[in-house]
């Protein structure tokens, strides 16, 4: 239950084998964290953590957020920046093409922006190839934009600036809402919010809450259906029949899963691909560590040619990470677009991340402490043509009825895309429930 997220508290340190945190721009998630009594137990992240950083020409380059910042920026050249302006008089997109994210975004902004900022940006969310990730899956609010600026992203963006103007001048001033604030991390987008005790609280919370039975390792091996009802057998044998189903299982396992039920269904959501990834959770004493570690962490582009996709500067985003005096890095190593770097042994790839650290931070300082989670299919990659695949898979699934599927392989693979999805097939379940009593 839960997925990948679990938190490990590890010699003082806090390791998240999934998700650090949830940016809380969400009101429906965070009317669940409330209906929940875990208001208290959130964390906000703090401010420094606002000032993002990229590897550019094998340099750490501070990510620009504002638009003075952007001209001002070395990151980029001049040509870059003005090809960027030139987004005014962009055109939209073909129409019924599913672009890949580095497409859409060339057709915008440029190649040189594409390869630096925008190819981290997808390593980042994704760990991918934001030549293979699909605009359209990924990032749909970017096709509303450019819809809503008649083509151009940044007109798009102004606009709805003056709507939020006008909005706020109308209405007067605000009171003050205590708690954690949806300003500052990211712009106007939200801010990055974990629990006290790790994001495994919130399945904690879960499972005290649930009624009825809660049964754990059992290993669902497929789903037949026989008079009406589901009979969901295990690899050891066992069998337990179900009026209704939920499956939010990985799509590899779903395939394996529903292989005998539906074999063509089976096999579109076994051809999901996804991306390996290793976590490597180290620590340091803070002390003469050589790097300040002021802001969130750093990516590495595809072009950069690096060793690790980045690396989060855990204390400087949340409290409670690490021992006092001590600091802790989480270095993300493999990705879609360096997949062999996974295989490396404990050993090889320890070296690798303290060789990238020294190369990039300066830090030449042994750590003290590591932890290392490997995932060989860590994040789903929404590629292109993604879309007409979940199409073509929700009209097979309509042909067995009460049978849902849910989780980050169909539609959004971040926590809050997951609590939302979560909810809308509890409604589903609902109106099941409500059919079969009527």
């Amino acid at each position: 239950m839960g997925g990948k997220i679990k938190s490990d508290q590890i010699d003082g340190y806090l390791c998240e084998t999934g998700p650090i945190g949830f940016i809380d721009n969400k009101p429906r998630v965070l009317e669940v964290v409330h209906s929940l009594g875990l208001d208290s137990d959130l964390s906000v992240s703090k401010d420094a953590s606002r000032y993002r950083y990229l590897v550019v020409d094998g340099k750490l380059q501070l990510l620009p957020m504002s638009p003075p910042a952007f001209i001002k920026t070395k990151m980029l050249s001049w040509p870059a920046k003005m090809r960027a302006i030139m987004e005014l008089w962009s055109k939209p997109s073909p129409p019924g093409k599913d672009e890949s994210i580095a497409e859409f975004s060339r057709r915008h902004l440029g190649k040189e922006i594409v390869d630096k900022l925008v190819a981290a940006m997808a390593v980042g969310i994704f760990a991918g190839d934001a030549e293979k990730l699909s605009v359209k899956s990924c990032f749909p609010v970017m096709l509303e934009l450019e819809k809503e600026g008649s083509g151009s992203l940044l007109k798009a963006q102004m606009r709805r600036s003056k709507r939020k103007r006008a909005k706020a001048k109308a209405e007067g001033p605000q009171k003050t809402i205590k708690g954690p604030k949806s300003e500052g991390m990211v712009g106007s987008t939200g801010k990055l919010t974990t629990f006290r005790r790790g994001m495994a609280h919130i399945i904690d919370r879960l499972k005290e809450r649930l009624d009825g039975q809660i049964i754990t390792g059992f290993e669902v091996a497929e789903i037949a259906r026989e008079n009406g009802q589901y009979e969901i057998k295990s690899a050891a044998g066992e069998q337990v029949e179900a009026d209704i189903v939920v499956l939010a299982a990985p799509a590899y396992a779903v395939s394996k899963i529903l292989a005998n039920l539906d074999e063509e269904a089976a096999k579109l959501i076994g051809e999901i691909p996804y991306a390996p990834v290793n976590v490597v959770v180290a620590g340091y004493a803070k002390s003469g560590l050589g790097h300040d570690l002021d802001g969130f962490g750093f990516l590495a582009s595809k072009r950069e040619k690096r060793g690790i996709l980045g690396c989060l500067w855990n204390t400087s985003i949340f409290d409670g990470q690490a021992p006092a005096d001590k600091v802790a890095l989480r270095v993300m190593v493999g990705g879609a677009i360096n997949p062999d770097a996974t295989a490396l042994d404990d050993d090889e790839t320890l070296k690798l991340v303290q060789k990238e650290l020294r190369d990039i931070m300066g830090i030449s300082n042994d750590p003290e402490f590591n932890h290392i989670i490997r995932y060989k299919r860590a994040i789903p990659q929404y590629i292109v043509g993604h879309e007409e695949r979940m199409v073509k898979i929700s009209s097979l699934m309509e042909k067995h009825p009460a049978l849902f599927l849910t989780g980050n392989a169909f539609r959004g693979v971040g926590f809050n895309d997951c609590v939302i999805n979560a909810e809308k097939t509890a409604e589903r379940v609902v109106e099941a429930v409500k059919e079969k009593l009527a």
